[in-house]
C-alpha cells in the first residue's frame, strides 16, 4: 500500500476553480482577456491561458489578478521560483487580496525548509479574509505535512502540529461541509497524526457518502475496520454505501470481501474465512497478491535457500504441501493455519505497512508470531531525563510551549543513555520478562544527537510462550520500523549485553528455532480420549482399517452442570498420503446418550464410551487425523500421527493386526458397528483391563495352504509377557478354536500353543485370556501362526495394562438405559474346564480406575460402547421383568405422582407365575433404529440388552379392569359404568396416560419396557423392518385404512 496521503498536497492546488472578484474593476479589454485565459485554464490549455494573461498585463500592467494566475501556472508547471515571483508581484499591487497569499503559501509548502513560511503566508490570507475556505484548507496541508510527512528535525513539535491541523480542517468543514477532499484528510490526521484510526473512521464515511469514487477512502475505511476490529460494522457501512450508490458496487467488491473473510476467521468459520480471502486476493494487483502466497515469510532461512533453488513449479507444490502440513484439523474442509496467515498478511500489511512494502520489521515478525502478548509504544527524546508519555501509548493531547521549554531546558542537563519504561500490564508473566529484559539482557537506549532535537517512537513487544521482548524504533522518523541501532558505550560489560541481547539477534535466534507460533482456539477445552488402530485385508489391493475410540465420561462433565442430562459425539477421521492428498474422509456422529448424575474424575470408577469409524484405502504411508467433540461441553480432542498402512496383497501368509477387545460374541447379523466376519467384537481402545476381567483377542489369517482334502492346518503360539518385574502371572487362554497341544507357565511369562484347521485359506480367529489374580503393569501379547503344510511362519505382537480390580459397576457414571442403578453388566465368555471341553460362563464386568491423561505414556484407550445408548422415551401398553428379581429403578416424577394416589398400589398381585404368558429375550446385542427413515431413528447402531420377560400380548381391557376393580384405580374415560365397551375384553387397553400404565405394572410386580427392548423384542436382533422380515404383509397385522 503506497503513502498516497502525499498526493493530497499536490491536488488541491492543480484544482483552483479561475475565481477573480476584481474582474469588475478592470477595462473592458482586460476583462475578455481574463474570461479567455480562464477558459482555457479549465480546460487544461496551461500555454494559451499564459498568452491572454500576458495580453491582458500589456493592457494593464498592473492587474494583480493577472500575476496571481501566471503564479498558478508556474506552479502547474513546477516552476516554484517563477510561481513565488508572481505571487509576490499580484501581492506587491493590492495587498488587500487573499489570493496572493494563498499561492505563497502553496509554493512554500512545495520549497524544502519553508513550511513555517506557507504557514505565516496563509496565515495572512485568512486576516484579510476570515472565511476563505481555500486558506483554511491549504493551512492544514500544511500542518498535516509537518505532522506526519518526512521533516524529521520537527517530530517533538507534531503533536501540536496535528492539533492545529484538526483545528482548520474543522474550520474547512464548518465553511464549506460539502467540501471534496476535507473530511479525508480529518481522517487521515487522527489515523497518521494521533494513531487514532477509530476517530478517523466517521469522517472517511463522510467522505465516502459525499464522494463515492474516492478510492483511498475506501481503502482507508476498510483497513480502519480491520485495525479496530469493528468488522461487522464496516460491513453494515458498506452496504449501506452500495445501495445509496449502486454504481460503486463492484469498486467496493474487494473491501467488502477483506472485512467478511476477517469476520468470518473471528466467528470461528474457517471454511468461509479461507474461501473469502481467496476472493479477496484475486481482486488485488499481482505485487500485492504475492504477500499472501509467499510462503518464505515464515521459512527459516535454510529452508528459504532451499525454496529458492526449486523451479517455479516445484515452489508452487511446495508452498501447497506447507500449508496441508501445518493445517492443524485435517478432519475440516478449512486449512485453519492458511486462514490465519491470509489474516497476519492483511493485518501487517494495514498496519506496519504504510510507508514500506509489504511492511517494516513489525511485520515480519508478526506474520510469523501472530499478535504478541503485549505491544507499547512510547518515545524516547535524546538527552530526555523522562517523558510524559514514555512507556504509554500516544494520546491525543498537545503539549503547551512551556511545556516544550521545559523539555529543552531539561535536556541539556540529561544524560546520553536513559532506561525506557512501560505500563506494568497486571500479568506476571509479561512484566517479568520485561524487568529481566532491563535489569540483565537488553537496554533500548538513544544516543545524543548535535543535530538539533530528535524524538523517536519506539514499540516493544513481548511473546510470553518464547520468553522474549522485542524492541522496534522508527529511526528515521519516517513511519518504518526496525531494531533499534547500536548504541556507543565505554562500558565494556553494557557493549557485551547488547551484542549478546540485541533484538535482531534475538530474532534470528528465535526465527531459527521457531520459525513460526500458531495456537488455535479450537473452541472448546482439550477432551481427553483415548483411540486404536487396527488393519486388516481389504478388498482388492486395499487395506481395511477400524479405528476405534473410547471418551471416558468424566470428561463429559456432569447434568449438575445445568447444560442437559443428554449429549452425543461428533467423530471425524481424515487419512493423508504422502503428499497430502485425501484418502478418505468420514464424519459421524454417535448417540444421544446420559450424561454423567455427577462429576467424576479419573480416579473414580468411570465408565467409558466406545465407537469406531471404519474405512478402506491403498497401503502405504500416510497420515492419520482424528477429532472428537462433545456437542454439549464442546469440548475437543485432535489428535494427528504418520501410519504406515501395511500391504496384505502378498500370497504368501499373512496376519492382521492384533484386535483387543472388551467382548466377542458370534453373530449371524451383517451390519452393526462391531461386526465384523461374522463376530461382534467390542473393542477396548484403552487397552486396559481388570485383573478379574476376560481379556479378547481378535486377528485374521490369510492365504493359508489347503491340503488334498480342502483343509489347511496351522499352529497357534500365544506367549504372554510382563515387561516391569517378576509376577505370577495366573492367565488362562480361553479359546473355541482349535487343539490346546501344549503350554508353559514361569514368574513373568505365559505361552500355549493350538493346533487349528480349516476349509478356507482365510480364517477369523479370537481368544479369551484370563487373567484373574495378574498384577497390575504392562503385558505384551505375541502371537505367531505357522502353516503346517506350507512351512510359512508370521507373527504379530500388541500389549495391554492391567489394573487393579476395583468395584463391580460401583455408581455408574453412565449406564445402560433399562438397567437398574445396582446392576451389574454381564457378558459372555468362553472357558475350557480340565477335560477340554468348552462351556460357558458369565463373568461380571468390573469398572476400573483410568490415568489422569488418556494419551499419555502407554495408554491408548478404553470404553464401553454401551455409554452410546440413546435416552428414549418409555413406550406404553406393553410390560417388561428383568429376568432377576430386584424391583425396577424408580422414577422420582412417577414416586411423586403416585405418592399423591388414595389408594394403596404397592399390594402387588402375587401368587402367580410372573413369567406366565411371557416371553424369554436373550441378552446380547441388536441393531437398533433406522438410516433411512426419520432423523430421530437414526442412525442404527448396535445395542446390547440384557435378559428380560415381555409380556407375549398387549394388556386386555379385561386385565386394566380387574387392576381397576382391586385399586380403585379411575377409568378410562370411555368406559361406562367403570367397565369396557361390550365385546372388547380382549382388545388392547387405550386411552390411558403412561401414568396410569405406570401403577398398572406396579400393581403387575412388573414394570413398562424401556424403548431399547420394546424394539428389540418386536424386531428382532437383525435390524429387519417388521418381525418377519424386510416385506410388509397386510395379512399379519391389523390395519385400519389403506
Amino acid at each position: 500500500m503506497r503513502p498516497l496521503y502525499r498526493l493530497t498536497f499536490i491536488i488541491p492546488m492543480l484544482c483552483l476553480t479561475f475565481v477573480d472578484p476584481m474582474l469588475g474593476q478592470e477595462p473592458e479589454d482586460n476583462l475578455g482577456h481574463m474570461h479567455s485565459a480562464k477558459a482555457f485554464y479549465d480546460q487544461g490549455n496551461l500555454d494559451a491561458a499564459d498568452r491572454e494573461l500576458d495580453a491582458a498585463l500589456r493592457v494593464q500592467k498592473k492587474t494583480p489578478l493577472a500575476h496571481y494566475w501566471k503564479g498558478m501556472i508556474a506552479l502547474q508547471r513546477d516552476d516554484l521560483r517563477k510561481a513565488e515571483k508572481a505571487f509576490r508581484k499580484a501581492r506587491g499591487q493590492n495587498r488587500k487580496l487573499t489570493e496572493p497569499y494563498i499561492g505563497l503559501g502553496l509554493v512554500y509548502l512545495r520549497m524544502k525548509n519553508r513550511k513555517m513560511d506557507a504557514i505565516e503566508a496563509l496565515r495572512e490570507a485568512i486576516k484579510r479574509d476570515p472565511n476563505s475556505v481555500e486558506a483554511y484548507y491549504q493551512l492544514a496541508i500544511v500542518y498535516k505535512n509537518l505532522s506526519f510527512g518526512d521533516i524529521a528535525p520537527f517530530g517533538f513539535f507534531k503533536p501540536m502540529y496535528v492539533g492545529k491541523g484538526i483545528d482548520a480542517l474543522k474550520r474547512t468543514l464548518e465553511l464549506s461541509p460539502d467540501h471534496p477532499q476535507a473530511n479525508h484528510d480529518l481522517g487521515l490526521t487522527y489515523e497518521l497524526g494521533l494513531n487514532n484510526v477509530e476517530k478517523a473512521l466517521p469522517y472517511y464515511v463522510k467522505q465516502l457518502e459525499s464522494n463515492p469514487q474516492h478510492e483511498e477512502s475506501l481503502d482507508r475505511m476498510g483497513r480502519g475496520y480491520i485495525k479496530t476490529g469493528k468488522y461487522r460494522e464496516g460491513l453494515t457501512t458498506l452496504n449501506r454505501l452500495t445501495r445509496t450508490f449502486p454504481a460503486i458496487e463492484e469498486k467496493i467488491g474487494p473491501t467488502l470481501a477483506m472485512l467478511e473473510a476477517t469476520l468470518h476467521l473471528e466467528n470461528g468459520q474457517f471454511d468461509k474465512a479461507e474461501e473469502t480471502f481467496e476472493a479477496y486476493i484475486h481482486t488485488l494487483p499481482f505485487e500485492e497478491q504475492t504477500i499472501y502466497r509467499n510462503v518464505t515469510y515464515v521459512l527459516t532461512e535454510e529452508e528459504n535457500k532451499r525454496f529458492e533453488a526449486l523451479t517455479p513449479i516445484q515452489q508452487e507444490e511446495y508452498t501447497r504441501t506447507f500449508w496441508k502440513s501445518r493445517d492443524l484439523d485435517l478432519t475440516t474442509p478449512a486449512n485453519e493455519r492458511l486462514a490465519e496467515h491470509y489474516r497476519r498478511a492483511l493485518f501487517s500489511r494495514t498496519n506496519f505497512g504504510e510507508n514500506t512494502f509489504p511492511w517494516d520489521r513489525r511485520g515480519d515478525m508478526y506474520i510469523r508470531y501472530g499478535e504478541p502478548d503485549d505491544r507499547q509504544q512510547f518515545t524516547l527524546s535524546v538527552g530526555q531525563l523522562q517523558q510524559a508519555n514514555q512507556g504509554s501509548r500516544r494520546t491525543g493531547s498537545v503539549p503547551t510551549i512551556q511545556d516544550m521549554s521545559d523539555a529543552i531546558r531539561e535536556s541539556a542537563q540529561s544524560s546520553a543513555i536513559e532506561r525506557h519504561a512501560y505500563v506494568p500490564t497486571g500479568d506476571a508473566r509479561i512484566d517479568a520478562i520485561r524487568e529481566m529484559n532491563f535489569q540483565q539482557r537488553y537496554q533500548v537506549a538513544v544516543e545524543a544527537s548535535t543535530v538539533g532535537l530528535s524524538a523517536y517512537r519506539v514499540e516493544s513487544w513481548v511473546y510470553v510462550a518464547v520468553g522474549i521482548e522485542l524492541f522496534f524504533v522508527d529511526q528515521l522518523n519516517n513511519g518504518i520500523f526496525d531494531y533499534p541501532l547500536m548504541t556507543r558505550s565505554r562500558d565494556v560489560r553494557q557493549v557485551a549485553r547488547q551484542s549478546q541481547f540485541h533484538p535482531a539477534r534475538l530474532a534470528a535466534e528465535l526465527i531459527k528455532n521457531t520459525p513460526e507460533i500458531y495456537e488455535h482456539d479450537f473452541g472448546g477445552d482439550p477432551l481427553g480420549y483415548y483411540y486404536d488402530i487396527v488393519t486388516y485385508q481389504g478388498e482388492g489391493s486395499k487395506s481395511d482399517i477400524e479405528i476405534s475410540f473410547a471418551v471416558p465420561a468424566y470428561q463429559l462433565g456432569a447434568q449438575t452442570d445445568g447444560q442437559g442430562e443428554i449429549t452425543s459425539l461428533n467423530a471425524r477421521a481424515t487419512m493423508m498420503d504422502e503428499g497430502w492428498e485425501e484418502l478418505f474422509s468420514s464424519a459421524m456422529q454417535f448417540g444421544p446418550f446420559a450424561r454423567p448424575a455427577v462429576l467424576r474424575t479419573a480416579k473414580n470408577n468411570t465408565a467409558i464410551s466406545t465407537f469406531q469409524i471404519p474405512m478402506s484405502i491403498l497401503p502405504g504411508e500416510a497420515e492419520l487425523a482424528v477429532s472428537v467433540r462433545d456437542a454439549v461441553t464442546r469440548k475437543i480432542g485432535i489428535y494427528r500421527q504418520p501410519l504406515s498402512i501395511p500391504s496384505y496383497t502378498a500370497r504368501t501368509l499373512l496376519m492382521s493386526d492384533i484386535k483387543l477387545a472388551t467382548s466377542i460374541t458370534p453373530t449371524i447379523r451383517k451390519r452393526g458397528a462391531f461386526i465384523r466376519n461374522g463376530y461382534e467384537i467390542v473393542p477396548n481402545p484403552t487397552r486396559i483391563f481388570a485383573s478379574n476381567q476376560l481379556v479378547y483377542i481378535y486377528y485374521e489369517l490369510y492365504n493359508l495352504t489347503l491340503a488334498e482334502d480342502g483343509r489347511s492346518r496351522f499352529q497357534t503360539d500365544i506367549r504372554v509377557s510382563f515387561q516391569e518385574k517378576q509376577t505370577n502371572a495366573i492367565w488362562r487362554v480361553l479359546s473355541q478354536f482349535g487343539k490346546l497341544i501344549g503350554g508353559s507357565e514361569t514368574d513373568n511369562e505365559l505361552f500355549y500353543s493350538i493346533e487349528d484347521a480349516s476349509d478356507s485359506t482365510f480364517v477369523a480367529r479370537f481368544t479369551g485370556i484370563d487373567i484373574t489374580g495378574s498384577e497390575p503393569g504392562r503385558y505384551t501379547i505375541e502371537i505367531t501362526v505357522t502353516d503346517l503344510l506350507k512351512d510359512q511362519v508370521v507373527a504379530k505382537d500388541t500389549y495391554l495394562l492391567v489394573a487393579e480390580e476395583v468395584a463391580t459397576r460401583s455408581s455408574p457414571v453412565v449406564r445402560r438405559i433399562g438397567r437398574d442403578a445396582d446392576e451389574t453388566e454381564e457378558t459372555m465368555a468362553w472357558e475350557q474346564d480340565d477335560s477340554g471341553e468348552n462351556e460357558i460362563r458369565q463373568r461380571p464386568s468390573p469398572s476400573i480406575s483410568l490415568p489422569e491423561n488418556p494419551l499419555e505414556g502407554t495408554t491408548r484407550a478404553n470404553p464401553s460402547w454401551e455409554d452410546l445408548l440413546r435416552v428414549l422415551n418409555t413406550p406404553e401398553y406393553a410390560l417388561a421383568t428383568d429376568d432377576s428379581t430386584r424391583e425396577a429403578v424408580e422414577d422420582t416424577t412417577v414416586t411423586s405422582f403416585i405418592s399423591r394416589l388414595k389408594h394403596n398400589i404397592n399390594q402387588k398381585r402375587t401368587g402367580s407365575d410372573m413369567t406366565k404368558d411371557m416371553v424369554l429375550i436373550p441378552a446380547g446385542m441388536f441393531l437398533m433404529g433406522s438410516d433411512s427413515t426419520s432423523s430421530d431413528e437414526g442412525p442404527m447402531q448396535s445395542i446390547y440388552v440384557n435378559a428380560f420377560y415381555i409380556d407375549r400380548y398387549e394388556v386386555t381391557n379385561e386385565a386394566y379392569k380387574s387392576f381397576i376393580e382391586a385399586t380403585g384405580h379411575t377409568e378410562p374415560t370411555h368406559w361406562t359404568d367403570r367397565t369396557f365397551p361390550s365385546g372388547e375384553a380382549r382388545y388392547p387397553i387405550v386411552g390411558i396416560s403412561w401414568y396410569d400404565a405406570q401403577t398398572f405394572t406396579q400393581w403387575a410386580g412388573k414394570r413398562l419396557p424401556t424403548e431399547v427392548e420394546w424394539e428389540k423384542a418386536a424386531r428382532g436382533d437383525d435390524g429387519r423392518i417388521y418381525p418377519w422380515g424386510d416385506d410388509f404383509v397386510p395379512d399379519w397385522v391389523n390395519t385400519k385404512g389403506d
